[in-house]
């Protein structure tokens, strides 16, 4: 299953209090950087302006 980073957010904080906000399971890796899996991208789009989503393959 392919994984989605989320980027050029402004704030770290914000980004994750929307993810929590919108019940979006995320990873957070070591150069936290916030991955949603695929299932959850169109809830994450939704949740996000869409410029905010970079496709990578995986996390």
């Amino acid at each position: 299953m392919s994984k989605f980073y989320i980027e050029n957010f402004t704030d770290f904080e914000q980004a994750l209090s929307i993810l929590d906000t919108n019940q979006i399971s995320y990873n957070i890796d070591e150069e936290r950087l916030i991955c949603v899996d695929e299932t959850d991208v169109c809830q994450t789009l939704e949740a996000f302006d869409k410029e905010d989503i970079y496709y990578l393959e995986a996390c």
